[in-house]
């Protein structure tokens, strides 16, 4: 506590101005003579003292001074190692600050988009919370090695009253442009493949600190054959019959951008904004697809822990063609949800999130974990054809570019809770996550790429991805099991084992549900009587590697309760053996 109070009052004489003071000038008297199990406790600022001494020898006892910033120097292609003494430089007036370079790197030209994330202002009380602000909005930008502030005190002058400081940020650039190709391997659902990216990033295109990125992602894989052998031969690639791949482009811009451009404070706010578009092509045994996407995405924090994110246009086109094997599967399970879930779309949609995230990495304690989406599809469309005099009736969906368009609303919430349990690193964690989607209007359905499913590494462990449900569906002819609503809920201990090796315990548990159905099986659709009986229930134990910038996992689970069982029979732990366990790989925790 005392330590806590000591931080407080250097942490407030620092920000009121008082440039030079620190913990040092700090200290603590207690008196414990009471005999009483009580202390008289007294805390002491002492005063700077001289360098100069008196006649007595002893040194002159000087005042803490408060300081003010006088001038502000920003050195935007600042190289340690260099002497850049006797080298030009060219200087840029913005805002009252003095912007210099030597001409190798012009983030001057555009000085007025840095200036928006420096937080030590001419003429101002000097604050040492301005100085860290601004030191971490330099480095989130992205487009430097390292920031430095450093300052020094200037000789007051006629008409100062305060002390005057003379501040000079010093910004090292990164490479303006990189050039990175990754490689991975992976496992989505016990699908084993190989995939890999090539990635061009332009960390500061326009000048103004701005990013583009330009990808080429593929990627192949061995998947189950559902297609027809002959026809399945000509579109294989060696032993994988799967691939994926397609180019994506993003720019980001650290601000905001119409109709997010306006003047607000920005000491929490943080803005970004960020425009990107795709094409991607999957092949697969059972299907040919492609996706297009475009997108606009605005994000920026109110306080300190809360963050919004705003994506008020979001355009998907889906273009599919299915193996004619697995055309005739489909139409054999007489599901007309699963049809529309292999069919053409155009999704239009926007969407809101709200994020509220209270860790603390410098304390060790409790937080919470809790975000919020709301999206929403195919209403600008809708009323636009209805203004145009066109009916849309259920039974024939109206079309834009000759393909149906989606119309739906989407909500879903994830809410975590962190509890350290001792000092040797043991953590126990608590999940709920629950969502759903509503159909209306054009839509009967939601579009496969929007609909729930569960299993898989981060979410039911002892099944498999898209491997349960919906419901007690008892079914073993569905290929992939997606549902319109979903409720998961975890509980996960995590403690160390030995240095970087790390373990869990868990129990996992939810399923997802339809609506309704349009077949005769309904043991797949949400009703509230029976909903509790159908949660599927898992538990198992992991290992962790965690090698700090990276963490490699491996969770092996079995199923405790099986929704598909009998009612009377779902408890299902007994039954289970060593081929039981279902092993999840992955990268990262699962939540």
């Amino acid at each position: 506590m005392l330590q806590s109070e000591l931080n407080r009052v250097t942490t407030r004489l620092r920000n009121l101005g008082y440039f030079n003071f620190n913990s040092q000038y700090i200290y603590f008297d207690i008196d414990s003579a009471l005999m009483s199990n009580q202390v008289d406790l007294w805390m002491v600022i002492t005063n700077p003292q001289s360098r100069d001494k008196d006649s007595t020898g002893v040194a002159e006892k000087l005042n803490h001074q408060k300081c003010f910033i006088k001038e502000v120097y920003v050195e935007v292609d600042y190289d340690p190692i260099l002497n850049t003494a006797g080298l030009l430089k060219d200087t840029t007036y913005t805002e009252n600050m003095v912007f210099i370079s030597t001409g190798k790197l012009q983030y001057s030209q555009n000085a007025k988009h840095l200036v928006e994330h420096i937080f030590i202002k001419k003429d101002s009380l000097y604050a040492q919370e301005n100085f860290d602000l601004t030191y971490r909005r330099l480095s989130d930008l992205g487009i430097f090695r390292f920031v430095n502030i450093r300052s020094e005190i200037l000789e007051m002058q006629p008409g100062d009253s305060l002390t005057p400081l003379r501040c000079y940020i010093l910004l090292s650039p990164q490479a303006r442009q990189e050039f990175k190709a990754e490689a991975e391997g992976t496992n989505s659902g016990g699908n084993f493949g190989i995939a890999g990216n090539l990635v061009y990033k332009n960390k500061n295109i326009f000048k103004g600190a701005e990013t583009l990125t330009l990808k080429i992602k593929g990627g192949l894989e061995i998947q189950q054959n559902f297609g027809d052998t002959t026809y399945e031969t000509t579109r294989q690639l060696a032993l994988f019959n799967a691939y994926e791949i397609g180019p994506e482009f993003s720019l980001t811009f650290p601000r905001g951008l119409w109709p997010f451009n306006i003047r607000y404070p920005k000491h929490v706010s943080n803005p970004t904004t960020s425009i990107s578009a795709s094409f991607n092509i999957q092949n697969r045994p059972e299907y040919y697809r492609q996706l297009v996407n475009l997108s606009y995405f605005y994000t920026k924090k109110t306080t300190l822990y809360n963050r919004f994110y705003f994506y008020p246009a979001e355009i998907n086109y889906i273009n599919v063609k299915l193996d004619p094997a697995f055309q005739l599967q489909l139409e054999k399970l007489q599901d007309p949800t699963i049809i529309l879930g292999y069919s053409n779309q155009f999704i239009a949609d926007g969407r809101i999130s709200y994020l509220f995230n209270n860790q603390d990495l410098s304390n060790r304690d409790k937080y919470f974990f809790f975000r919020i989406n709301l999206e929403f599809a195919g209403n600008t469309i809708y009323l636009a054809k209805r203004i145009e005099g066109e009916k849309i009736v259920d039974t024939l969906p109206s079309k834009l570019f000759n393909v149906n368009f989606a119309q739906y609303l989407r909500p879903d919430f994830d809410f975590r809770f962190y509890k350290p349990i001792n000092l040797s690193n043991a953590l126990a964690v608590f999940r709920i996550a629950m969502g759903f989607g509503l159909p209306y209007g054009n839509s009967l359905k939601l579009p496969f790429e929007k609909s729930f499913y569960a299993g898989g590494p981060n979410d039911i462990r002892a099944w498999r991805t898209r491997n349960l449900g919906p419901g007690s569906n008892v079914k073993e002819d569905y290929f992939e099991r997606f549902g319109d609503l979903k409720i998961t809920t975890n509980i996960e201990y995590r403690f160390d084992i030995y240095r970087k090796l790390k373990g869990a315990t868990f129990i996992d548990a939810g399923n997802i549900w339809l609506w309704k159905s349009y077949s005769d099986n309904n043991l797949g659709v949400f009703n509230t009587n029976t909903f509790l009986d159908q949660m599927a229930i898992g538990t198992g134990v992991g290992i962790r590697f965690d090698f700090t910038f990276f963490i490699l996992r491996l969770d092996g689970a079995i199923q405790v309760r099986d929704p598909k069982q009998p009612l009377d029979d779902r408890w299902v732990l007994k039954s289970q053996t060593f081929n039981s366990i279902t092993y999840n790989f992955g990268i990262g925790y699962p939540f």
